[in-house]
This record gives C-alpha cells, sequence and structure tokens, in this order.
C-alpha cells in the first residue's frame, strides 16, 4: 500500500469525529450555562432576602415593649424590598417573574422574624420535547425556596 491510497482513505475522518462530538459539547456548554443562570438567579434572591431581613430585624419592635409588630403596611414594605429592593414597590422586579405573592413575612417566636420566598426558575429552554408518542414534554423548570430567619433587635 503507498502512502496515497492511506492518505485517501483517512479524508473526512475528522468531519465525521466532529459530528459525533459536536451535540455533546454543545450539550455541555448549554448546560454550564443554565447551571450559571440558576446559581445567580438564586444568590440574588438569597441576597435580596437577606437586605429584606435586616432591614425588617432594626423596624419590628416598635417601642419598648419589645414585641414584634408585624403589620399589613410593614408586611408589605418587606415584600416590596424583596422583590423591587426598594420599600414603595416601584419599578421591574429584580427576577423576571417574582412577585410579592411569592414572599411570606412571619414572626416565629418573641425574638425572631422569618422571610421566605419561593420563585420559580425558567431555563432558557423551557421544555424538552420527548420525540415520540409515549408522552408529553418534560417541563425543566424547578422551585427555588429561599428562608432567612434573624432576631429582632
Amino acid at each position: 500500500m503507498n502512502r496515497q491510497n492511506i492518505k485517501y482513505r483517512q479524508r473526512g475522518v475528522a468531519a465525521i469525529e466532529m459530528a459525533i462530538a459536536l451535540p455533546v459539547l454543545l450539550l455541555l456548554l448549554v448546560g454550564t450555562a443554565e447551571l450559571g443562570r440558576a446559581f445567580y438567579q438564586y444568590n440574588t434572591l438569597t441576597q435580596s432576602l437577606r437586605n429584606a431581613v435586616r432591614y425588617l430585624a432594626d423596624t419590628a419592635v416598635e417601642g419598648s415593649s419589645g414585641l414584634i409588630v408585624l403589620d399589613d403596611a410593614k408586611q408589605l414594605k418587606i415584600k416590596n424590598l424583596v422583590v423591587y429592593s426598594n420599600t414603595g414597590g416601584g419599578g421591574d422586579p429584580i427576577l423576571t417573574g417574582l412577585d410579592i405573592a411569592n414572599v411570606t413575612v412571619s414572626a416565629i417566636d418573641l425574638s425572631h422574624i422569618q422571610v421566605d420566598a419561593s420563585y420559580t426558575y425558567q431555563p432558557i429552554f423551557v421544555r424538552i420535547p420527548t420525540f415520540g408518542t409515549t408522552g408529553s414534554d418534560v417541563d425543566t423548570g424547578f422551585t427555588l425556596n429561599v428562608s432567612t430567619t434573624m432576631r429582632a433587635l
């Protein structure tokens, strides 16, 4: 066998290898990007909750009674602080789809307050098709639940 025949038979092998490896590499790339987005949104929600519970810890105890007061106006301020990063409630939410209905404010005992948030994370690829008649598409969204507790000052 001469070198020309061997070289001729190897033509196109790199293209076939690329066609096999490219879908796997793209899947890894998209998966890594989605995981990064999920961590970013979870971190954003956690930081917002921490800021809100710190603000509430300063304002929850009124007067010298030492009792936690969580009236509707104060709860609305805290919910707005979590969702909009301000107590007035104006502007865009920090995360698309986050609403004040997703936030709960509560006093868990005589000296501790808790703020919870539930956010449905929606990836870029919302549904994965099953490519068959055996079932419906797979929903890729999942819920991020964050809770922060602090002692009222």
